[in-house]
C-alpha cells in the first residue's frame, strides 16, 4: 500500500509539474564577468506589460514568466538598457550567455527563432555596432530576401533605428508578409510609425546647407513666397526628362523657387545651368545630409512644396501634382 500511494505521489508531481511548465517559460542565463546585478524583464502577457525585477549573482540568473502567446522578452540592466532579447511562449525554456561589453555577442538556446536572431545579431556585430546607418541597411536587406520570415519583423520593430528612418520602415514593414508580422508583435510599433511619420509631414522645413557647384548655399524657405524641393538621382534612368521639365517650368513660372536636390554619393556631373528661379543643388550625404534627414523621404525622386514659412503643402512622388501645387501656391496672394 505504502508503494501504491509513492508512486501515486510521484505521478501527481509529475502532472503538477507539467502544468506548471505549461503555465510559465523559464530562462536560464550567464554575463560575462561572474557580474552581480539587479535585471529588469519587459514582455507583454495578453497584451498587458508585465515587469520583472531579479538578480543575477555571480553571473548566473534565472527567472519565470508566462506568455500564453508567442511575446518579445527582452532583458535589460537596472539602467533599462538592454542586454538581450528572446521570443517565447509557455513551455519553453531557454539557456543564454550575455556579454555586457559587446551587447550582439549573444548566444540564446531554446527555440529556433531565438536562436537565429541571436545568431543574426552575433554575425552582424560589426556593422550592427558601425552606427546607425550600418545597422539599418544591414536589416533592411535581410527584410527584403526574407519577407516570410517572423524574423525580419523582430528585427524591425527590435534592433532598427526608425526615430530618424520613419518611412523607411514603414516601407519595409510593408514588405512582410502578413502571416510574418502577427498583429500582437506589430500593434503597438504601427502606432509609433503613424505618429512618427505624421511628424515629418507636418513639420515646417526649417533651413539647410547644399552645395551649389562647389560652393556652399543656404535654402531658406523665407526666402521666397512658394518652394519646390525636388530631391532626385542623377544615376537614374529618368533623372534627365525630369531636370528638362524642373527647367522648363522655372522659366515658366518665375514667381516660384526650384532646388533640384540631387542626392548621389558623389557628383555624377554638372549639367544644365542656375536660374533666377532654379538651383541646381547637391547632398553628398543624400537623404541622411544634415538638415534632410528628418524629413523622412522615403524614396526617389522625392518632391516637397512650401510656402514662406516652410509649411509642407505638398509631399509625394508624382512630379506633375508637385508643380501644379507649385503654381497654385505662387499665385495666391
Amino acid at each position: 500500500m505504502r508503494q501504491l500511494f509513492f508512486l501515486s505521489l510521484c505521478a501527481l508531481l509529475a502532472l503538477c509539474t507539467s502544468c506548471s511548465n505549461n503555465d510559465q517559460f523559464r530562462v536560464n542565463g550567464t554575463i560575462d564577468g561572474k557580474a552581480t546585478m539587479n535585471l529588469r524583464i519587459n514582455y507583454l502577457e495578453n497584451g498587458a506589460l508585465r515587469t520583472i525585477v531579479t538578480a543575477a549573482r555571480e553571473g548566473n540568473f534565472e527567472f519565470f514568466a508566462s506568455a500564453p502567446q508567442p511575446t518579445i522578452v527582452e532583458i535589460n540592466d537596472y539602467d533599462n538598457r538592454p542586454l538581450a532579447r528572446l521570443y517565447a511562449v509557455n513551455g519553453e525554456t531557454f539557456d543564454l550567455k550575455i556579454d555586457r561589453s559587446k551587447p550582439y555577442n549573444l548566444e540564446i538556446q531554446g527555440n529556433e527563432l531565438s536562436g537565429r536572431w541571436a545568431d543574426f545579431l552575433r554575425n552582424n556585430s560589426e556593422k550592427m555596432s558601425a552606427g546607425r546607418d550600418s545597422a539599418n541597411a544591414v536589416i533592411a536587406r535581410y527584410i527584403a530576401i526574407h519577407p516570410d520570415d517572423i524574423l525580419s519583423t523582430l528585427l524591425l520593430i527590435t534592433n532598427y533605428n526608425s526615430s530618424e528612418d520613419a518611412f523607411a520602415a514603414d516601407s519595409l514593414l510593408s514588405l512582410i508578409d502578413a502571416k510574418a508580422r502577427p498583429s500582437s508583435l506589430t500593434e503597438n510599433y504601427t502606432i509609433m510609425l503613424e505618429r512618427l511619420v505624421n511628424e515629418h509631414t507636418t513639420a515646417p522645413i526649417e533651413s539647410f546647407r547644399f552645395l551649389n557647384a562647389d560652393t556652399a548655399r543656404t535654402f531658406r524657405p523665407s526666402d521666397n513666397k512658394a518652394n519646390l524641393l525636388a530631391f532626385t538621382l542623377e544615376e537614374d534612368d529618368d533623372y534627365k526628362a525630369l531636370a528638362n521639365l524642373l527647367e522648363r517650368h522655372a522659366k515658366k513660372n518665375r514667381k516660384a523657387f526650384i532646388v533640384d536636390l540631387r542626392t548621389d554619393p558623389i557628383r555624377v556631373s554638372y549639367e544644365g545651368a542656375d536660374t533666377c528661379t532654379r538651383i541646381l543643388g547637391r547632398l553628398p550625404g543624400g537623404i541622411a545630409a544634415p538638415g534632410i534627414e528628418k524629413l523622412g523621404i522615403p524614396r526617389l525622386p522625392f518632391f516637397i512644396v512650401t510656402d514662406n514659412e516652410g509649411n509642407q503643402l505638398y509631399r509625394g512622388t508624382d512630379s506633375g501634382a508637385a508643380l501644379n501645387k507649385l503654381d497654385s501656391l505662387s499665385k495666391t496672394d
